[in-house]
């Protein structure tokens, strides 16, 4: 019941939200960009800069943003991991399972980054186009739903 009713609070400051469908929608895509960022910790910096530089609706960016949250980020980040992995024909790093340690990151490094970086870029761009129309309609409809009157209390 608890998650329940945090949806529904979600769901009621999203749609209040100030500005066109267009804009939050637009804004919202940046933000789903910003939620396949592999660098865990930068989601809010990278929001609040994007959405200052480019006049975005920063509530709309900051929550699309934290859809990559610590219960996702594992799943985001193998998702990219493995897109940007095939992406680049690649084979799977082997980390040692005895011992992972910095230096055995370290020597890893480009073959993590560079997937991580092409699955970013590929997921994060269709997540973005893929979030536009969805996030407009839901506006344009649920504004539409509370404009419309109602036959039992009247206008």
């Amino acid at each position: 019941m608890p998650l329940r009713k945090a949806w529904a609070r979600f769901r009621e400051t999203f749609l209040s939200l100030r500005g066109s469908p267009n804009y939050i929608a637009f804004s919202f895509a940046v933000g789903m960009v910003i939620a396949f960022c592999p660098f865990f910790g930068l989601h809010t910096v990278l929001s609040a800069i994007v959405a200052i530089a480019f006049r975005l609706n920063f509530p709309a960016t900051y929550l699309a943003a934290w859809l990559s949250n610590p219960l996702t980020i594992a799943f985001f980040l193998a998702a990219e991991y493995e897109t940007g992995r095939v992406f680049l024909g690649w084979e799977r790093v082997r980390l040692p399972h005895s011992e992972i340690t910095i230096d055995a990151l370290k020597s890893t490094g480009w073959s993590l980054i560079a997937p991580l970086l092409i699955g970013w870029a590929i997921l994060g761009m269709l997540s973005g186009v893929a979030s536009f129309p969805l996030v407009r309609g839901a506006i344009i409809k649920a504004r539409s739903r509370k404009s419309e009157p109602n036959p039992e209390t009247g206008p």
